[in-house]
């Protein structure tokens, strides 16, 4: 990983159709999701991938990319090991019209209800205390809107699930309200969790902050053979390529 300076992870021009994408690997991120996720990545075209870390979120590096994508870990770490600075520079950066792409941790860290979130959606984590629901394949269905923005994936769909947030509205007058992509029409309720609260939540959301766009999976699409396309069409999105 290089340190610091922007110019070191991103040199020369940037063809004008490019998405370049930081993506977060520091204290917190569990060691499989940045490899996983350089796999999908390197399937599509036009799409420049920098694995980046503490040192270069907070000398401005930021600026030189797209969207930054968090993956999964453990998200009150991530918050730790970014710091006041760190987490300011990439609400910064999503507010000035960057994309953030969060997948489980990641989804956490952008949520808007514990001490160290970014605060960048307006969404609540419920049932908190028992966050170590299990791990598995679960189900869950596109909306809508989801089916508008993944045209190619079914209504419903498996994918795998490891203890990702329990998303609902947090009415926050200072941010716009998600929209829900996909909810979870099965569960899993391990460790004492309570049965049926899991089930019709938000799987996958999306929202607006300042000029920027976020995208929350609570699940795991990188971890998912056949998925690829939902993680490709998650980064379009957050970088502003496609949609509304």
């Amino acid at each position: 990983m290089a340190a610091g300076r922007s110019d070191v992870l991103v040199s020369g021009a940037k063809p004008s159709d490019a998405i370049y994408a930081a993506l977060y690997d520091a204290g917190g991120t569990g060691s499989k999701g940045p490899v996983a996720l350089e796999k999908d990545l390197a399937q599509m075209e036009n799409v420049v991938v920098r694995r980046i870390g503490v040192p270069e979120v907070t000398a401005g590096a930021l600026e030189k990319f797209d969207i930054i994508i968090v993956p999964g870990g453990s998200a009150s770490k991530q918050a730790h090991t970014l710091g006041t600075d760190g987490c300011r520079a990439i609400t910064d950066f999503v507010k000035s019209g960057g994309g953030y792409l969060g997948l489980c941790a990641g989804a956490y860290l952008a949520s808007n209800n514990y001490t160290w979130s970014l605060r960048i959606i307006d969404a609540q984590v419920i049932d908190r205390q028992h966050w170590k629901r299990g791990t598995g394949r679960v189900k869950i269905e596109l909306t809508s809107e989801g089916r508008r923005l993944f045209t190619e994936k079914p209504g419903m769909i498996d994918i795998r699930y490891a203890n990702g947030p329990l998303l609902a509205p947090d009415e926050d007058p200072n941010i716009p309200d998600f929209r829900v992509l996909a909810h979870f029409r099965t569960e899993i309720n391990k460790n004492d969790a309570p049965e049926g609260v899991m089930k019709d939540t938000p799987a996958i959301i999306a929202g607006r902050f300042g000029k920027g766009r976020v995208f929350c999976s609570s699940p795991h699409p990188e971890y998912t053979e056949g998925l690829e396309p939902l993680v490709h069409k998650a980064v379009r999105w957050a970088a502003g390529r496609s949609g509304r």
